[in-house]
């Protein structure tokens, strides 16, 4: 990775131990900080609980954002990405039950343009 650790940053895991991602079993910003993985960029929460907890001050945004401009993001996320420019939403229906399924959830049945417009009052 190019992007230094914050000089700031004393490792001291409090982020870690914040980390709702973290707390699921992933990386994270946070496991980066500290050098417990060097992939953890993308997987984020946006709760920001980590710099809330952090003594030293470390901008742990920047520092992300710093990391995810080094590298490509993931294909869920890049393809989550390009949904959203391309269609207007993060999942489509395969895309969004292939993630409930990692999740052991069960797989939704999606109503169809025709239906949304119909409930919508725009039969047209």
């Amino acid at each position: 990775m190019g992007t230094d650790i914050p000089k700031e940053c004393d490792r001291c895991m409090k982020c870690v131990g914040s980390c709702v991602v973290a707390k699921m079993g992933g990386y994270s910003i946070a496991s980066e900080l500290n050098e417990i993985a060097g992939n953890g960029a993308w997987n984020c929460a946006n709760c920001w609980k980590c710099q809330d907890v952090c003594p030293r001050g470390v901008d742990i945004f920047a520092f992300m954002m710093e990391r995810r401009r080094e590298e490509d993001p993931p294909d869920l996320v890049r393809r989550g990405i390009d949904g959203i420019f391309g269609k207007g939403f993060w999942f489509g229906e395969g895309q969004c039950n292939e993630v409930r399924e990692a999740f052991g959830l069960p797989v939704l049945r999606f109503l169809g343009q025709k239906r949304v417009a119909l409930l919508m009052g725009d039969e047209g």
